[in-house]
C-alpha cells in the first residue's frame, strides 16, 4: 500500500472533489469534507464496516466507530453514523481498495508541484528521483502522440 502521511492526505484533498472519491467516502465527503473522508480512507483501510445507531458510552463502540473517533474527533463521527444510519436500524459503509486512487493522485500532486526540485520531491513523497523524473515525464507525454514503430 502507498505510504502517506497526514499532510500528504491533506494535500490531496485540497486538489480532489468529492466525486473523485471511491465507494461511499463520496457519502462521507459530504457529511465531514474530503479531507476527513480521505483519512477515514486511508486509515481504515478497504472493506465494509458496519455502522450501529450512535451511542454516547465508548464502552459500547465498535472497533470501527471507535477508530472513527480517534481519526476525526467525536463530533464528524457521529455524524457520520447518524447520516448512515438515522433511524436506529444500523448500516455500513463501503471503501473500496483505494490504491490505484492514492497513486493516481499523489502522481498529480507531484506534477502540479511546480519550482520543487525532484530530490525535493522524492524525499516529501518517499520515492526515488528516478520515480519522480519518470511521474514527471509521464504527465508531460502527449497521449495522442501517435507511436514510432
Amino acid at each position: 500500500m502507498t505510504a502517506l502521511t497526514n499532510d500528504q492526505i491533506k494535500e490531496i484533498s485540497e486538489c480532489c472533489n468529492p466525486e473523485d472519491l471511491p465507494g461511499d467516502l463520496v457519502d462521507v465527503a459530504e457529511v465531514v469534507g474530503v479531507f476527513k473522508a480521505l483519512l477515514l480512507g486511508y486509515h481504515l483501510g478497504c472493506g465494509r464496516i458496519y455502522i450501529k445507531p450512535w451511542n454516547d458510552d465508548p464502552k459500547r463502540w465498535s472497533k470501527d466507530v471507535a477508530l472513527m473517533v480517534e481519526l476525526l474527533g467525536e463530533n464528524d463521527a457521529k455524524a457520520i453514523v447518524d447520516n448512515f444510519s438515522p433511524f436506529d436500524t444500523g448500516a455500513h459503509v463501503d471503501i473500496p481498495r483505494c490504491e490505484k486512487f492514492w497513486r493516481q493522485w499523489r502522481n498529480k500532486v507531484i506534477c502540479l508541484s511546480t519550482g520543487m526540485r525532484q530530490i525535493d520531491l522524492a524525499r516529501k513523497h518517499r520515492l526515488t528521483d528516478r520515480q519522480i523524473r519518470t511521474i514527471q515525464k509521464q504527465a508531460r507525454s502527449n497521449p495522442n502522440q501517435q507511436e514510432l514503430f
